[in-house]
């Protein structure tokens, strides 16, 4: 009986171990993904001094190995309320997203943004208040 009792013990030492390297691994694995496809980053925050509505501009993950870097435009009304959301990407050459790569021109009835990056040309948006 005392050598089952020896296997069993490392059985079970041999499976926790496997099952602890899997765990390690996979949450490496998860916070990898989360870091390049879907962490918020926000790059710049500006208000039209007329209205109050709201440009938010973040990048989303990292960049890939010299990969356009993923960006979320944000227009937020007076009270905070999403009113539109734009999902872009800027070509810098593999770097991040930054102040410079955004122009807003704030209007009446609506807001212009043009996304700049060194490896593209310009591009405006134009998005409706309401």
């Amino acid at each position: 009986m005392k050598g089952c009792e020896v296997i069993n013990k490392v059985i079970k030492t041999i499976l926790i171990s496997i099952i602890s390297v899997v765990l390690i691994f996979g949450s490496f694995v998860l916070w990898f993904i989360y870091e390049t496809e879907y962490k918020l980053t926000t790059i710049s925050q500006q208000t039209n001094p007329n209205n109050n509505y709201e440009i938010l501009f973040q990048s989303v993950g990292e960049p890939f190995l010299f990969g356009p870097d993923k960006v979320k435009i944000t227009l937020l009304d007076d009270k905070k309320k999403k009113v539109r959301v734009l999902s872009e990407s800027i070509s810098n050459d593999g770097g991040r997203a930054h102040e410079d790569n955004i122009k807003i021109k704030w209007f009446d009835d609506y807001v212009e943004i043009t996304l700049s990056g060194s490896e593209q040309p310009d591009e405006t948006y134009r998005i409706d208040y309401k």
